[in-house]
């Protein structure tokens, strides 16, 4: 796959400014909270969302947040006001480019008479867009999203052709198990339900197989009867759904912020081995961020120890804000990353 290579990001949530250059196969994203990270992860799903004009509505479902009228356009452009243009661009391996430009209009839906604009009816007769228009190489392509005041309703304005752009698979810190399910199904009629068990073996030996069964993920762990992998714990459930969004990312990207949220620390090398030889094996690009000081001495140990060969394969970045909302991007590759590590620096 052509892999995101550097990515400049200006008023896009809190940030006005950013600039991340130099990105691996798997990019791993630090910094306190509320600096960006998850923003800029965000930024590379709304980047690829030409053939997905709702996209703007599930990245918002992605932080819990449902709600959709015209005053929730404005959450995507910095400080809430529609001036400040969303811009992100990307340049690829290979030097394409990669363009979003993200506005926001107003129209009336009907004339409006004279009486009504007296009456403040004027609110209620108007249709507030969302318009995206993305630039991949020499092709544009143009989508919407359009809240018509009068009956409340949402709409959506297709590209006119489907755009030739990475796929993206996107795996939020609050995500719903039940949505993995049916790539797991997919995995299973593709033959290789075996990676999916070898990871989960790796942290619980007692597991042998892993079936669904009605709308349950059921494993045998050698006893008379099947257990609800709901029953053997978080860290069981999570390496579950990412070893799934893995697969079902082939030869494309995979965001996950919060990448080890519920993972026990013994588990988390684990994780970093499958992520690692998954990317290299299905050809993915990987954006996800975490805080635990514990999951990235786990990488540092695997890289170190056990796979070496894809040191280069990684880059750590720490994310800084200033007062401006700028964020400024401090990169390591694994040499200095492991060096730091050995120091005891806060790089998170």
């Amino acid at each position: 796959m052509n892999n995101i290579k550097d990515i400049t990001i200006r008023n896009y949530r809190g940030i006005r400014y950013a600039e991340v250059n130099g990105m691996a196969r798997v990019n791993v994203f630090l910094g306190n909270n509320n600096c960006g990270k998850s923003s800029v992860l965000e930024s590379v799903l709304m980047l690829l969302g030409a053939n997905s004009p709702a996209l703007p509505l599930a990245v918002n479902v992605n932080r819990n947040y449902s709600t959709v009228d015209k005053n929730d356009f404005a959450l995507f452009f910095h400080n809430c006001d529609v001036a400040n243009v969303v811009n992100i661009e990307a340049c690829l391996a290979d030097n394409t480019s990669m363009r979003l430009d993200m506005t926001y209009s107003e129209s009336a839906i009907d004339e409006i008479p004279v009486s009504d604009m007296q009456n403040g009816m004027i609110e209620t007769l108007k249709r507030y867009t969302l318009n995206q228009k993305y630039t991949y190489g020499a092709k544009e392509y143009r989508t919407a999203l359009v809240y018509n005041a009068k009956d409340s309703k949402l709409s959506f304005v297709p590209a006119e052709e489907n755009a030739n752009c990475p796929s993206v698979f996107y795996m939020a810190p609050r995500y719903n198990f039940n949505d993995y399910i049916s790539h797991f199904n997919q995995i299973v009629t593709d033959k290789e339900k075996a990676k999916v068990v070898e990871v989960l073996n790796s942290i619980e030996p007692r597991i042998k197989d892993v079936t669904v069964i009605g709308h349950n993920v059921m494993v045998d762990t050698g006893l008379d009867k099947l257990i609800p992998i709901n029953l053997m714990g978080d860290g069981t459930r999570k390496l579950f759904t990412i070893v799934t969004a893995l697969y079902n990312a082939k030869n494309g990207i995979l965001i996950i912020d919060e990448v080890d949220n519920g993972l026990y620390y013994k588990s988390m090398k684990s994780l970093w081995k499958s992520i690692l030889k998954m990317s290299q094996e299905y050809d993915i690009q990987v954006f996800l961020s975490t805080h635990s000081i514990d999951s990235l001495n786990a990488l540092n140990s695997l890289l170190e120890d056990e796979m070496p060969e894809s040191q280069s394969d990684v880059k750590i970045f720490t994310l800084r804000k200033n007062m401006q909302d700028e964020l400024k991007s401090y990169d390591y590759q694994f040499e200095k990353f492991n060096y730091l590590l050995d120091r005891e620096e806060e790089i998170r």
